[in-house]
């Protein structure tokens, strides 16, 4: 209960910020919280994400295989029609990323193919 009500309350705080610089002090608070790890772990995915999207950068998660383009909760970002994720590979090509569309069944995601920009990539934890 003391949980939620915690991370509710910051994830408040993150969702009510418009300045990338306060996602740093976020981030400080929630590392000095007696909290469980699963708890920060959420708020920090939550934290990256709000900062990518407020410095107009993407986020990506690295997986066993491959750097996915990350959604908000730090999974790969899944593309039910081709059509949106080509959209997306020419936005991310536009702006400098070297990305590739990797299909899986009826699904699409976006996959980083070599390093990101130098200052201009978001990893999820």
């Amino acid at each position: 209960m003391e949980q939620n009500i915690f991370y509710n309350h910051v994830s408040n705080w993150v969702r009510s910020h418009r300045n990338p610089e306060t996602m740093e002090t976020l981030r400080n608070f929630v590392d000095k919280a007696l909290q469980p790890a699963d708890v920060k772990e959420k708020l920090y995915r939550e934290i990256a994400y709000k900062e990518s999207i407020l410095r107009r950068q993407p986020t990506f998660v690295v997986t066993e295989e491959h750097t996915f383009l990350a959604d908000e909760s730090g999974q790969p970002r899944v593309y039910a029609s081709r059509f949106s994720a080509v959209c997306k590979l020419a936005e991310l090509t536009l702006k400098s990323y070297s990305v590739e569309l990797l299909q899986n069944d009826h699904l699409f995601y976006i996959v980083l193919s070599e390093p990101a920009p130098v200052n201009s990539i978001g990893v999820a934890a």
